[in-house]
């Protein structure tokens, strides 16, 4: 590694460490990992890959995964990760919107060197500000968009969460998130890798794995871990051998959620469980990813996301003269390069900022003294009779009820009232829940106005999610309406 650039100095700084330990005993090192990269890359390049060119790759979590990216990054090409549970009419969506040089769909055919047979370091020139990364939106609101990141803006961002959470020399994360999903590549492969630390690669966290998921961190002493808050709950709800799994829970460093709200309830059961309170970050994709972190104190204030360091700033202000909240807006020295509207035209990218260089996160918060309280999503603000209604604040009073495991509410367009509200419940016992609607909705009473009353009480066996734990409420409204 002759030029000594950002992503250079990390891999030769810590080569002799161990960076991938592989649940199969395999490992790599910082030095083979970077070989390996170097390696798919002259491949990439021998199969007609140019600077600028999109790599579109559908994979389940595995080692060349990172490699691929890693190898982007020296080639100087866009690389792209999409959901691997998409079906083909998707997938051909997005080739037609992003035109990828190469879609990879199975990483196993990728051609392999052993170690002994690693090529020689070459000198690599990276641009840190080309495209790099494109992230697509989960598309809970509507059609999927493209966002942009460099190389910079990773490493950046990647670098501050990491001091933000205490990444260092002795952190040995578990990577169990999905790797087409921000949190699965910044949260738990990028800043990791800035701090030196090493990455446990465990499978991709799905159905099969849940009983037996403690196996892996505790034979590999984990000691950081990232969940959904749906893999919390699951964890919670269904993970066997208690007594081993809170030994070696005290052991760890953080356990943190991310990706979605966190509610109070799955908060609860899985200190009860595990005898550890998870931390929740607060993210927003455009602005680079994670952006605060938990402490212990703040867990105990509800909708409290934590804090942040300096390097981010925030300010909560009302846009609208209607408004009766406030809105949350950041500016972060790592922001998206900005969405692809230009798609398939071009990869050109625009960025609404206000005058002051902030972003709009949707979301509406207030902002004191370095600390940010969450009250709900913008697009989860209705208008009935009049009146606007947090359906956010109608979920988190449904939630303190007994017998509710996970709500979600959305607005139906109504010629009389505006919009009706309908409540989606999933109970911790299925077998009597319409029993128990009539006692959900006297319960409602006591801490919601009438008017935010649900108009209708849906009970459901599940909820529909994205992998990283997001209600896919588009797909609720279009079940309610058809």
């Amino acid at each position: 590694m002759q030029n000594n650039s950002k992503l250079e100095k990390i891999f030769l700084n810590n080569k002799d460490k161990i960076l991938i330990q592989n649940i199969d005993n395999s490992f790599l090192t910082y030095e083979n990992f970077w070989k390996k990269s170097l390696f798919l890359k002259s491949y990439l390049i021998t199969s007609g890959l140019k600077n600028g060119d999109i790599v579109l790759v559908k994979s389940n979590n595995c080692l060349e995964y990172l490699n691929i990216l890693i190898s982007c990054a020296m080639g100087g090409f866009v690389f792209c990760p999409i959901d691997n549970q998409l079906k083909d009419k998707q997938i051909s969506f997005y080739k037609k919107i992003l035109n990828p040089k190469i879609y990879l769909d199975d990483l196993s055919i990728l051609p392999s060197i052993e170690n002994n047979d690693l090529i020689e370091d070459e000198n690599i020139k990276i641009n840190y500000d080309n495209n790099y990364l494109i992230m697509m939106t989960s598309g809970t609101s509507g059609e999927p968009k493209g966002m942009m990141f460099t190389l910079n803006n990773i490493i950046k961002s990647s670098s501050f969460f990491a001091k933000l959470v205490g990444y260092d020399f002795q952190s040995k994360i578990y990577h169990i998130l999905p790797m087409h999903y921000m949190a699965g590549l910044i949260n738990t492969f990028f800043s990791p890798l800035t701090a030196g630390s090493t990455i446990i690669l465990g499978q991709q966290f799905s159905s099969t794995s849940l009983l037996d998921f403690w196996n892996n961190p505790v034979k590999y002493n984990a000691n950081s871990l990232h969940l959904t808050p749906s893999i919390a709950s699951f964890l919670a709800d269904l993970s066997r051998d208690n007594l081993i799994v809170k030994n070696h829970t005290q052991n760890y460093r953080e356990i943190i959620s991310t990706g979605s709200y966190l509610f109070p309830s799955i908060t609860k059961k899985f200190e009860e469980k595990f005898n550890y309170r998870l931390l929740s970050c607060y993210g927003i994709t455009e602005a680079g990813g994670p952006l605060t972190l938990q402490n212990w104190e703040d867990t105990f204030i509800i909708n409290n996301v934590g804090s942040h360091s300096p390097e981010v700033e925030f300010k909560s202000t009302k846009i609208n003269s209607h408004d009766q909240q406030n809105t949350l807006f950041v500016k972060t020295p790592f922001m998206m390069k900005g969405y692809l509207n230009d798609l398939p035209h071009s990869l050109k990218c625009s960025l609404d900022l206000d005058f002051e260089g902030f972003f709009n996160t949707q979301d509406f918060a207030d902002y004191e003294n370095g600390k940010i309280i969450i009250k709900g999503r913008r697009k989860d603000i209705i208008k009935k009779s009049g009146e606007l209604i947090s359906l956010a604040h109608i979920e988190n009073s449904a939630l303190k009820i007994e017998h509710i495991k996970e709500v979600a509410c959305i607005g139906i367009d109504d010629e009389i009232v505006g919009s009706k509200i309908i409540m989606f419940l999933v109970f911790n016992n299925s077998l009597d829940c319409f029993d128990k609607v009539a006692e959900i909705k006297n319960e409602l009473k006591k801490s919601l106005k009438r008017i935010e009353i649900p108009d209708k009480f849906m009970p459901v066996p599940e909820l529909p999610k994205t992998e990283s734990g997001k209600i896919l409420k588009r797909v609720l409204i279009d079940s309610y309406i058809n």
